[in-house]
């Protein structure tokens, strides 16, 4: 089961929680300097040891488009990794929520993504593949440095931490710009998910950390971990302190939205995340009820465009035809709604 078909903590808030550790092999130049020779035989190294731990291969050769831009959007694999020019591969165990891409910026970047807020989890799933890697490879590594990366701050323990956020009481307060500066203050960054022109959409804000120096990873996770519970603390407290004409005109839009999911006939992508952060809203006030968060995390990523491109409601590709299919997906799911 995909990730984004479970059920994780804080689900109403934290959409999902991704780790990454990022290695390279000591006998091969960095990516940057790598041919194609080298990187197959990364690949080929690194993936047997992937494939006695369960993951299968999906080689970038072999597949459409569409198909390596659906990886990318369901969070297994990043953009620029899937219009890399040097072989590269990607191993994949949807079971246990995890993907490594080889050759990418490093040699292996190991990710687990997991649905709500789940840091221990996320990082005890991917420690323990590198571990496999680690005890078969010879890494880069340097007693002052750490793992050595062509990437300055992958250099040290190659740990990434990145959460997607939900935050519709914040942004209708006016708090997430306050949020951004203070978060910068402490080395992390938010950003807000933005359409092609550059609109915020869906209240929808992506936490990147990587950590400082004198941090171990184990005081990382737990630096982050206390800062997110945090947003999530004030996050709800927000939204239990509305007046009560704010509290109606908030339900009307709650239920506009729902409508339109319910019964358009197009819908765009950056439209369908304004309309999904409200019903969010609603599912966590209790006026919408029947529906789960996964549910509609599941609807999310199911509907961008290339994944969509894959569904059997997808008749042509033309940008009229994507944002009927999207509508109709959507139709058919909210049935559910009551």
């Amino acid at each position: 089961m995909a990730w984004y078909h479970m059920t994780g903590v804080d689900q109403d808030v934290v959409l999902y929680t991704e780790v990454r550790l990022a290695r390279n092999l000591h006998a091969y130049p960095f990516t940057h300097r790598l041919d194609a020779t080298g990187a197959k035989e990364i690949i080929t190294r690194a993936g047997g040891v992937l494939e006695a731990n369960g993951f299968t291969k999906t080689d970038f050769a072999d597949i459409s488009r569409a198909e390596a831009y659906s990886l990318a959007e369901r969070q297994y694999a990043s953009l620029a990794f899937v219009k890399k020019s040097l072989p590269h591969a990607l191993y994949l165990n949807e079971p246990c929520s995890m993907s490594v891409m080889l050759c990418e910026e490093d040699h292996i970047n190991l990710q687990c993504i997991l649905a709500g807020r789940a840091l221990p989890e996320a990082y005890d799933s991917v420690s323990r593949v590198e571990g496999q890697l680690d005890e078969r490879l010879d890494m880069a590594f340097s007693e002052e440095w750490g793992y050595l990366s062509p990437i300055p701050n992958h250099t040290g323990s190659g740990l990434q931490v990145s959460v997607l956020l939900c935050l519709p009481a914040m942004t209708d307060a006016g708090q997430t710009d306050r949020l951004m500066a203070e978060l910068l203050g402490a080395g992390i960054a938010l950003r807000a998910v933005c359409d092609e022109r550059g609109r915020p959409v869906g209240c929808l804000f992506c936490m990147n950390y990587r950590p400082q120096a004198y941090q171990s990873e184990s005081e990382a996770l737990d630096f982050i971990d206390g800062l997110l519970q945090t947003i999530i603390d004030e996050e709800r407290a927000l939204l239990s302190t509305g007046a009560s004409s704010t509290d109606e005109q908030r339900t009307d839009r709650i239920m506009r939205s729902l409508g339109i999911l319910r019964y358009a006939r197009l819908i765009g992508v950056p439209e369908l995340l304004d309309l999904l952060a409200d019903v969010r809203l609603g599912v966590r006030l209790g006026v919408v009820a029947d529906v789960g968060m996964e549910a509609l995390t599941a609807l999310m990523i199911e509907t961008l465009p290339a994944t969509l491109s894959l569904s059997e409601v997808h008749e042509a590709s033309t940008p009229q035809a994507d944002v009927a299919a999207r509508a109709s997906c959507v139709r058919e799911r909210m049935r559910t709604v009551s």
